[in-house]
């Protein structure tokens, strides 16, 4: 989370060189408004990390709470948004 600096329990090192927070706010089984309510508080107490999938059909939920957060101050750039898209068809 913000404020914690980075060690080597909180983070994993991607292929890229980026380092992306181990712990992030799940949104598995989340739907409604006291899910946007979940996220932007979740972004605002210090998460930095959203983790996300097309395959959990809360797109537009996640997708309000991000730009209800990103209204009042915060900054695309400071968070990780892990997606798993995966196209019909494929395995």
């Amino acid at each position: 989370m913000r404020g914690k600096g980075p060690t080597t329990e909180n983070y994993f090192v991607l292929n890229s060189g980026a380092k992306i927070p181990a712990i992030g706010l799940g949104t598995w089984q989340s739907i409604g408004d006291i899910f946007i309510v979940a996220v932007t508080t979740s972004l605002k107490i210090g998460y930095d990390h959203i983790d996300c999938a097309h395959l959990y059909g809360n797109e537009i939920e996640v997708g309000k709470a991000l730009a209800e957060a990103f209204d009042g101050g915060i900054r695309r750039e400071d968070y990780y948004i892990s997606l798993l898209y995966k196209p019909s068809g494929e395995p």
